[in-house]
C-alpha cells in the first residue's frame, strides 16, 4: 500500500513543473482538489503505520524513489505534448516502453536470485506469460492515453485524478474502505 500511495503521490512533480514552467494556471478548485489528495494520502500513510509499525530509513528513501521516478515520467509526458505538439502521442509512448526495457535488462545482473527451482521458473508458466502480455498492453495504453490527454490538460488536474483512480483500485484500498463499513 506504501509503494501505491507514494506513486499516487508523484503528481506532485508533474503538478509543480506545469505551474511554474510550463505556464498552467492556479486556480483554488487546483489547491483545493490538490490538498484533498494529500490529505487522503496522509490517512493512507497513517492507516498502514498503525497496521505495520514505523517506516524505515531504507524503506522511506524506496518510497521518495518511487515518487520521484514516476513523477519525472509524468513530468516527461508534459514536456514532450509541450515541445512537440505536432507529434503523435504515440512517439512518446514508444519512446518510455523502449526506455523501460533498457532500464529492466540493466537491472537483470543485481535482481536477487531464486534458490528454488520451481519459484525462479514461474515467468515461464503460460498463464503468467499470458497476464504480463495483457498488463503490458494495458500500461503502454495507459502511457499512450495520458500523454494525449497531457496535451490538454493541466498536470495539476490530470496526474492527481490519474493517480488517485489508481490507488483507488488497490486492493488494499479497497479492503480499508471495506473495513470500515
Amino acid at each position: 500500500m506504501l509503494v501505491s500511495a507514494s506513486a499516487s503521490s508523484s503528481f506532485i512533480v508533474p503538478a509543480v513543473l506545469g505551474v511554474f514552467f510550463l505556464g498552467e494556471t492556479l486556480t483554488l478548485k487546483k489547491i483545493l482538489a490538490f490538498v484533498i489528495i494529500v490529505i487522503a494520502l496522509f490517512f493512507l500513510l497513517k492507516y498502514n503505520t498503525k497496521l505495520n509499525g514505523k517506516i524505515t530509513v531504507k524503506s522511506l528513501l524506496l518510497l521518495a524513489t518511487v515518487l520521484l521516478s514516476q513523477g519525472i515520467n509524468q513530468a516527461m509526458q508534459k514536456i514532450y505534448t509541450y515541445s512537440f505538439p505536432e507529434k503523435d502521442a504515440s512517439h512518446f509512448t514508444f519512446y518510455s516502453a523502449v526506455f523501460t526495457v533498457i532500464a529492466i535488462l540493466v537491472m537483470i545482473p543485481f535482481a536477487k536470485k531464486e534458490k528454488n527451482a520451481e519459484k525462479a521458473s514461474v515467468l515461464l508458466y503460460p498463464k503468467v506469460l499470458i497476464y504480463a502480455t495483457i498488463m503490458a498492453l494495458a500500461l503502454f495504453g495507459n502511457t499512450y492515453f495520458l500523454t494525449l490527454a497531457s496535451k490538454s490538460v493541466d498536470a495539476l488536474i490530470l496526474y492527481p485524478v490519474a493517480n488517485a483512480l489508481s490507488l483507488a483500485q488497490h486492493p488494499q484500498c479497497r479492503q480499508f474502505s471495506l473495513a470500515k463499513k
